[in-house]
């Protein structure tokens, strides 16, 4: 099987009940890794693309080192807290004291719980700044550098707002994202669900090499505007959707206004019914036109 850095998954049970709660594991076996030690336990050194891949993992990432000599193993959790940078990589201590057996039930239910709120945070980082301004604006452009034959989807984000000068103010530079399979075109819209994204067709009338229109006959769709085969790059429009917009809008009424209860109110109704999501976004619409905005 190849070989991508995360060999099992497990989760755990609790009360003879499956929890819901999944750890992923990184698992070396060997006399090589218990030859660095220090009074904690064994220092294990990593590559720094392992470490940019499971520190995107959706699932927290847990380094076991087996030792086949005496059929034990150890394990400790890959956070920011527990890895060192070196100069060319990385390092962790796996504590002697973190036996992986029965013992490590509640400490990997623990891990476990702390990575939802680190995925969350993270989320919360990387879109909110972006969220704000699209709902107040109609110019920001996401650059994006795609690494094509990465295993891992790996890519760079770039969020920018143009300026009349022709200087670009950066807002995010070069964060790192993992898609997988998923195709870009696919991927994006689905990072940013909120989000209407087109391409931006002035730079790519500029700029454009080698276009998409040799994998689509559809030139508006979401598409890079240069692919060497190697790195393909994009320049995107981002703008908050109308059902977005209309609820900022909504939640600034005061909570009796009928405007407000008649809007909280549809979008129960979207929760409930697949078919109400079409519905809410045209009485989004019509909101925002009747406002004017």
């Amino acid at each position: 099987m190849p070989e991508y850095g995360i060999d099992a998954q497990i989760e755990l049970v609790q009360s003879g009940r499956t929890s819901g709660k999944l750890v992923a594991l990184q698992i070396k076996s060997g006399g090589s890794y218990f030859a660095r030690r220090d009074d904690i336990g064994f220092i294990y050194y990593g590559k720094s693309e392992n470490l940019e891949y499971w520190s995107a993992y959706a699932l927290p990432v847990v380094i076991v080192l087996h030792d086949s000599s005496v059929q034990l193993a150890y394990w400790e959790a890959v956070t920011d807290e527990s890895v060192t940078e070196t100069e060319h990589g990385w390092r962790i201590t796996i504590p002697v004291d973190q036996r992986f057996d029965f013992s490590a039930r509640d400490p990997l239910a623990h891990v476990a719980d702390r990575r939802f709120d680190m995925l969350a945070e993270t989320r919360k980082t990387v879109q909110e700044s972006l969220y704000e301004l699209a709902l107040g604006r109609d110019d920001l452009r996401v650059e994006v550098r795609e690494r094509i034959s990465d295993v891992w989807g790996r890519g760079d984000l770039r969020i920018i707002i143009p300026s009349p000068d022709g200087q670009e103010g950066i807002v995010e530079n070069w964060r790192p994202v993992f898609f997988g399979d998923i195709p870009y075109e696919e991927a994006l819209p689905q990072l940013f669900p909120w989000a209407d994204i087109t391409v931006d067709e002035e730079y790519y009338q500029d700029h454009e090499v080698n276009s998409w229109s040799a994998r689509t006959t559809r030139p508006h769709e979401l598409r890079p505007y240069r692919d060497d085969g190697v790195v393909a790059e994009w320049r995107l429009k981002f703008k908050a959707d109308a059902v977005h917009r209309v609820h900022r809008m909504m939640e600034s009424l005061s909570e009796d206004d009928p405007r407000r209860i008649r809007w909280f109110e549809l979008l129960e109704d979207a929760e409930m019914s697949h078919q109400a999501e079409g519905y809410l976004r045209a009485e989004a619409e019509r909101i925002i036109s009747a406002f004017g905005v």
